[in-house]
């Protein structure tokens, strides 16, 4: 027997064709001159991974920093939302191991998108990433590995299943303490 195709079937998958869109600018201001700007679209045309070289930022502890991810949609890098082609169906992660033990100890937060619900995707995430204290077990002085992961989202996985995409790009965060005041 040959499956017949119904309308439903063919609306299903036009719900669940996933436009993939790969990480194309990370920015994260840090202190001492130090920050995260990654843009990967120039790395991309110049071929020539030398220009990755802003990959660390030094934060604060007690700190807060705004994270930026901005997805390439379509070959556009543009805070213009007519130039864009982006996914509503995309979620973007950030981890930071500040204890350095390899694991995920419930530090994954999720970026938030930066446009309304019922607008058209910018392809823009924020997250504002609060650095706290050092206490020598579950956040160390030094460097950090921070991951930023792109992967269909929750819902998108909920209506259409599971689709194995996933895309991953590591920087480094250094936590350092302020200057504390000295007593004489």
């Amino acid at each position: 027997p040959r499956a017949i195709a119904t309308p439903y079937s063919a609306l299903q998958r036009a719900r669940c064709a996933l436009c993939i869109n790969k990480i194309g600018l990370v920015e994260m201001p840090g202190e001492l001159g130090s920050g995260i700007n990654d843009d990967i679209r120039t790395i991309a045309i110049s071929n020539d991974d030398r220009s990755r070289h802003y990959l660390t930022a030094s934060v604060y502890e007690h700190g807060n920093y705004r994270l930026t991810v901005q997805l390439d949609c379509g070959g556009y890098l543009s805070r213009d939302i007519s130039d864009a082609s982006c996914s509503n169906s995309l979620s973007i992660t950030a981890w930071i191991d500040f204890n350095d033990n390899g694991y995920d100890d419930g530090e994954t937060q999720l970026l938030q998108r930066a446009w309304p619900t019922h607008e058209k995707a910018t392809g823009i995430y924020n997250l504002d990433v609060r650095v706290p204290g050092v206490d020598g077990a579950t956040t160390k002085l030094g460097p950090h590995r921070m991951t930023i992961t792109v992967t269909p989202s929750d819902d998108y996985r909920a209506q259409c299943g599971d689709f194995s995409y996933k895309e991953v790009r590591e920087y480094t965060c250094i936590v350092i303490q302020r200057d504390r005041p000295t007593r004489k």
